[in-house]
């Protein structure tokens, strides 16, 4: 049997092959650029502006995975390679994490000699389900989630055994981080409490049952709700200073689970048992899922009954396996489709599918402990089939096209995704083939009307030098917004400019001004912004009417702020105007 020190270097170089292709990796165009792009122009005095709370709308609240990302402007130079090296680094040291929970659950007497700490940190480092968290730069928001709340978890259970306060502080510290990176970090606190009341530990030798149950008295569990409440409170607190409101999503959430209580309860056992049946059977894997089998409802129900079971038994390995049931939990709050762009998603069972698999394996010490060769043979092989199917989705994330192809193919539904293959395809010039998608995924139903396909449809013909078309595109949505996108507007100012330039007779011009004049002041009423003002002012001036231009450049002047580009050039035009007028004054007198 190797000592821990190999077992541990087994592990991270069975990882790291498995994730290495995600290296060579560019920034995937599914929110992996837009980060990046956010990330390099903010300014340097951000990096604790996500921590100091300030009223503005949002949903979350996570201030962690920002400073993470200010790591690596600073740091990483926004290097993808590297990027997506500690993205796998940050899973490696969740896999040595997993193996040392492990062994803390293992009885005294066997940890040097047992093996499924080792198999455990496998099991997790190897799962195909983690391959969208640790590949996708966007998943890393569970990566550090779960380094923190597996970190709270071990250093938890040595508090529970020595009974020093520092180590339930450092515990209640790394729970708090967890919070602010992720905030379904919440659901571990439960968890926590039930693995200090475990009244026993199976197979344990007998002084250390006995000191463990020493643990479970009422004195440790109260430091520990009043710790949590604590940390709970704060974050509330905290969050609500940052927020001024609820995002509109969540409140069509509640209403839809308040609306029919019956439905909501078969929506929740139909995820329940979808992500169960994932994390023992994760293939078919998929980007975005959008949709599943209601079976799964039939599905949950005996394991629900068997996880009422396994809580009832208060052993300390059923307190970990309900905390990664509990760790489930808000993802089914997400599968009434109204807060993600997936109500499923592989990602969210990464956190749980560490203490999962920690606890089945505990679960099973005694039969694995006695193995013969045809047995390990088998695990082996499973751990080969897991390493091979990993290593094989880390090689598709390096491609978007290859990405987004498959998970069309696997879920047609997905209309985000149908967006993104489009752009990809549009960059290859296969115009035919990116409108076809737009189109398919125009025709998927939704709840909300979104300007993007027809936007992008408007850039694909502009592409095909169809301006009229683009034109016509956006026009379409305009209407569908009343005329109040932001988006829109700019992009319909920018065509008709473009059309404009192959204009050669002034009475067209003058048309094409008008129109354009109409869409910059409908953009300055949807905005307020003062750059618009002086765009009002040219065309105006083009059109010949010198005294509104006047008044707007004047306008855009006082609004602007000094040092900005467009207040320079507003005061230029401001001149030329004024020695015009004065010019013809003085012809006129």
């Amino acid at each position: 049997m190797l000592n821990r020190r190999y077992q541990l270097l087994l592990l991270a170089a069975i990882v790291l092959a498995a994730y290495y292709p995600a290296v060579l990796a560019n920034f995937s165009q599914i929110d992996d650029a837009q980060l990046a792009e956010y990330y390099r122009n903010v300014q340097g005095s951000s990096v604790w502006a996500d921590f100091i709370p300030f009223r503005s709308g949002g949903l979350y609240y996570r201030p962690m995975i920002g400073f993470s990302f200010f790591f690596d402007k600073y740091i990483l130079g926004l290097s993808p390679g590297l990027m997506h090296l500690e993205n796998i680094l940050l899973h490696l040291l969740n896999a040595v994490l997993v193996y040392f929970l492990t062994r803390e659950l293992i009885p005294l007497q066997d940890r040097n000699k047992s093996f499924l700490p080792l198999l455990a940190a496998l099991l997790f480092g190897l799962h195909p389900i983690n391959t969208e968290s640790t590949n996708w730069i966007s998943g890393r928001t569970d990566l550090l989630a779960g380094m923190f709340l597996l970190a709270s978890t071990v250093i938890l259970l040595r508090y529970r055994e020595l009974h020093e306060n520092k180590y339930l502080r450092l515990s209640l510290v790394a729970f708090f981080a967890g919070v602010l990176t992720k905030e379904t970090s919440l659901a571990f606190l439960p968890g926590a409490f039930m693995m200090i009341k475990a009244a026993h530990h199976d197979d344990c030798l007998p002084e250390l049952s006995k000191s463990l149950h020493k643990t479970s008295s009422p004195h440790h569990s109260m430091k520990l709700a009043i710790g949590g409440l604590g940390v709970v409170l704060l974050f509330m607190a905290l969050r609500s200073f940052a927020f001024s409101s609820n995002a509109s999503r969540i409140g069509m959430t509640l209403q839809a689970v308040t609306a029919d209580w019956f439905h909501a309860m078969f929506v929740v056992l139909r995820a329940f048992g979808f992500y169960v049946k994932k994390m023992v059977v994760p293939l078919p894997l998929n980007f975005a899922i959008v949709e599943i089998d209601p079976l799964y409802e039939v599905l949950a129900v005996p394991v629900v009954m068997l996880c009422i079971y396994i809580m009832s038994r208060n052993t300390l390995r059923g307190a970990v396996f309900t905390t990664g049931v509990l760790l489930i939990a808000p993802a089914f709050i997400i599968a009434f489709g109204q807060i993600a762009w997936t109500p499923y998603a592989e990602r969210y069972l990464y956190v749980p599918s560490a203490f999962l698999i920690i606890s089945s394996v505990v679960f099973l010490h005694d039969k694995m402990s006695s193995f013969n060769a045809r047995g390990k043979f088998i695990l082996w092989a499973l751990l080969t089939v897991m390493f091979v199917i990993t290593l094989n989705r880390s090689i598709i994330w390096q491609n978007d096209l290859k990405l987004c192809e498959e998970t069309v193919k696997v879920s047609p539904m997905a209309r985000y995704i149908r967006l993104v293959y489009s752009g990809l395809l549009a960059e290859k010039e296969e115009y035919a083939a990116a409108m076809k998608q737009l189109e398919e995924g125009k025709s998927l139903p939704s709840l909300a009307y979104d300007e993007r396909f027809d936007l992008s449809t408007a850039q694909l013909y502009y592409k095909q030098g169809k301006i009229d078309n683009a034109i016509a595109a956006t026009e379409i949505a305009l209407n569908k917004s009343n005329g109040s996108s932001t988006q829109a507007l700019k992009y319909m100012i920018d065509l008709l400019e473009i059309k404009k330039k192959g204009m050669e007779k002034p009475s067209e011009k003058n048309i094409l001004n008008k129109r354009i004049f109409s869409y910059h002041l409908a953009l300055y009423k949807s905005s307020h912004d003062p750059q618009v003002l002086y765009s009002l002012g040219v065309t105006a001036n083009e059109l010949g009417d010198r005294r509104r231009a006047l008044g707007l450049f004047n306008q855009a002047v006082n609004n602007l702020s000094d040092g900005e580009h467009v207040k320079l050039l507003a005061k230029r035009e401001i001149e030329k105007i004024t020695r015009s007028r004065d010019s013809l004054y003085d012809k006129q007198h």
